[in-house]
């Protein structure tokens, strides 16, 4: 019988995450509305699925994937635009 080799975990395929990015990471999930960051935490680090959420929920699974769907578009739009300091602000 051969051995199945684990699947690498994502630090050991990306490498270490640095600080900066994961602290803005966090500002952008604080940063989503209450449901769309419960739905999107429950699918992404809890690994339900759409339909185990949907049945919490009392929301259709429709509605579950556009909550993932809205918090990744607003996630990404975080990470992507640069960050700006006190002293790039126009006055």
């Amino acid at each position: 019988m051969t051995d199945i080799p684990a699947k690498p975990s994502d630090q050991q395929v990306y490498g270490p995450i640095h600080p900066e990015h994961l602290a803005r990471l966090e500002r952008a999930v604080r940063s989503l509305r209450r449901p769309d960051r419960e739905i999107f935490l429950a699918h992404r680090l809890d690994g339900m699925s759409y339909a185990e959420i949907a049945e919490r929920t009392g929301l259709t699974v429709k509605q579950v994937e556009r909550s993932v769907r809205r918090a990744l578009i607003r996630i990404d739009r975080h990470m992507c635009r640069p960050e700006l300091r006190w002293w790039f602000w126009p006055f």
